[in-house]
């Protein structure tokens, strides 16, 4: 009895130490399922908070519950399999009570900068990130579990952008998440998020790396060889390791950059480690701002290319990536309304009866939706203009790829594409219209 007593309030105590880190790794509706010992009003409290307050309130619940005591024998060795079982399988780390498996303090300090990197790019992830070109990678990579799956997928109902943010917010709990999104980024032929990522090496030439380095001595030598992606004799071991990695990833910058976020996981003495540490912080501020630069210089760059030239875009249907039309079909009738009236498009969608939506206005009306013939996503209305019968485009609708391997892209209003389009010619329109 008293050696069950003392492993509890050992368990208990590492839940005291750990408990930051442990609360921001566990997913806890999955984690709940596994825990027989709960009663199931205390599961149906933790799981009100998860909805009410967020996954972090209810965790933190959860360890205040299980610090309380007077649990059944064996609850501890529960929870642990749960986690692992959950997913949660870094904070399984953390409370292991043989601390065989406890995560590095170097480990930390990489995870933590991975962290910090990708909340400052989060709203470019959002943007530019489709959760369906990446879920089921993600999913493969353990990433993600199928119940991850499940809520990233209900959640991308209320739009691509839910969806993305409860992706990030789920992998960031997973083990070596950073690497293998970047790898799944790749395979997905997500390449300027990956640049944004991963940023471009500090140094602009042999000869500076070559100064750096002997300014530095052997240990500042190392770091920028690894920063740098630059082979080195001591790395030898880690290159037989790496070579399935390496191969896979074609991109050099994309090795280089998993380089860099790695480099306090290497075996080197606490000398080294502090003089690693002290130089990655210098490179990850200066990839910072080399991603921010390059951020704005493409932004203003694509905007100037392709202001005039509409016909740089395509346009899929939201739902099942068919081709809608190009950019170059696209008019626009009081600088607001966004139609295709070409024969190609008519064939495309049907139109649905929707009493709610006749409405008239004092220049036009609606008087119906239009949706996919494929899958019967919505598309837009029926509009009549000066007696046109004319459908209307939603851009929400739609997602939209570049041309120029600028990622796909979905987008709430028309305002915020970077693409003119022509006003609408009526004359023109009433000459090849079949219309009567």
């Amino acid at each position: 009895m008293s050696n069950g007593y003392s492993a509890d309030k050992s368990f208990c105590y590492l839940i005291s130490c750990f408990r930051a880190r442990v609360k921001t790794y566990i997913q806890v509706e999955p984690v709940l399922d596994y825990l027989n010992f709960l009663p199931d009003e205390v599961k149906e409290q933790i799981q009100r908070t998860a909805v009410n307050a967020g996954n972090m309130q209810a965790a933190d619940q959860l360890l205040s519950t299980l610090e309380k005591g007077g649990w059944p024998p064996g609850w501890t060795r529960q929870f642990l399999v749960a986690l692992q079982r959950a997913g949660s399988v870094l904070a399984a780390r953390y409370l292991n009570p043989e601390l065989t498996d406890l995560p590095s303090p170097s480990s930390e300090n990489v995870h933590d900068e991975c962290l910090q990197l990708m909340n400052l790019l989060q709203p470019t992830l959002v943007d530019k990130l489709l959760v369906r070109d990446i879920l089921d990678k993600c999913v493969e990579k353990e990433l993600l579990t199928n119940e991850d799956r499940n809520r990233i997928s209900a959640a991308e109902s209320n739009g691509n952008e839910s969806g993305v943010r409860e992706l990030l917010k789920r992998i960031m709990q997973k083990e070596n998440w950073f690497s293998a999104f970047l790898i799944v980024l790749h395979q997905t032929e997500n390449h300027a998020l990956i640049q944004e990522l991963t940023g471009t090496t500090c140094f602009e030439s042999n000869a500076e790396t070559e100064n750096l380095s002997q300014e530095g001595g052997p240990d500042i030598q190392e770091a920028v060889l690894l920063a740098t992606g630059q082979p080195s004799p001591e790395r030898e071991g880690w290159d037989e390791e790496s070579d399935s990695l390496e191969s896979s990833l074609v991109d050099s910058s994309v090795v280089s950059g998993i380089w860099n976020l790695q480099l306090l996981q290497s075996n080197y003495g606490e000398k080294k480690k502090r003089c690693l540490f002290f130089f990655s912080m210098q490179i990850l501020e200066l990839q910072m701002q080399s991603i921010m630069e390059k951020k704005m210089k493409i932004k203003r760059s694509i905007a100037k290319y392709c202001k005039e030239n509409p016909s740089l875009i395509n346009f899929l249907c939201k739902n099942c990536s068919v081709l809608a039309c190009s950019g170059e079909d696209i008019h626009v009738i009081e600088k607001m309304h966004h139609v295709n009236m070409t024969p190609v498009f008519k064939e495309l969608y049907i139109v649905r009866e929707n009493k709610a939506l006749r409405k008239k206005f004092v220049d036009y009306q609606t008087n119906g939706e239009i949706i996919c013939k494929k899958c019967g996503q919505a598309w837009g209305t029926m509009m009549v203009h000066k007696g046109l019968d004319l459908p209307c485009l939603k851009i929400k609708n739609f997602v939209v790829v570049f041309k120029n391997n600028t990622p796909k892209k979905q987008y709430k209003k028309w305002v915020e594409l970077p693409i003119t389009f022509p006003d609408l010619d009526y004359s023109q329109y009433c000459l090849c219209s079949d219309e009567d």
